[in-house]
């Protein structure tokens, strides 16, 4: 499995993006990443993120190709951007343009999750390990076919003030 950040640009303003992404970030040339790719073997999982991969306005055609070479495309997005973004992510799944869905949560509010639910088993739920309070995981089990992965907390990027903010 390869992480790969397609974009740095992101409207969430999280005080603890490790990723230091901003609305003044830019878009990966993906074009020079399929080059980079190109000797990859049928079967490579690829883990799309960011910043806000969704808001990449190539993103569609880069998972195609990804699809046409027989990688395995995952993305990882921000909890925040489910609800403006729920159409998009349902194109993905039908199209099976992603294989799974990384949802990094951000809030309490699982009403686009559970709507999620129903169109993929294949959702990890990202916490944050010092960020996301434990009482989150308890309502996460909740859901169905829960997985949950925990971050450890990175103390770079925008990460950093947040920890000294929080001392």
């Amino acid at each position: 499995s390869i992480d790969v950040k397609i974009t740095d640009y992101c409207d969430m303003g999280c005080s603890y993006c490790h990723e230091s992404s901003t609305t003044n970030g830019i878009h990966g040339d993906l074009n020079k990443l399929l080059e980079v790719i190109d000797d990859l073997p049928p079967g490579v999982e690829l883990a799309i993120g960011g910043g806000n991969p969704l808001s990449h306005p190539h993103l569609v055609w880069f998972l195609d190709k990804l699809k046409q070479k027989g990688l395995i495309a995952n993305i990882t997005v921000n909890q925040g951007h489910l609800k403006p973004n729920f159409g998009t992510i349902t194109y993905l799944i039908e199209k099976k343009l992603v294989n799974g869905i990384g949802i990094s949560i951000t809030n309490n509010n699982f009403t686009h999750i559970k709507s999620l639910i129903t169109l993929s088993d294949n959702i990890v739920y990202h916490l944050i390990a010092g960020v996301n309070k434990i009482e989150v995981i308890d309502e996460l089990i909740k859901l169905n076919n829960c997985k949950i992965l925990i971050l450890g907390y990175k103390l770079f990027g925008f990460g950093i003030k947040h920890y000294n903010k929080d001392v």
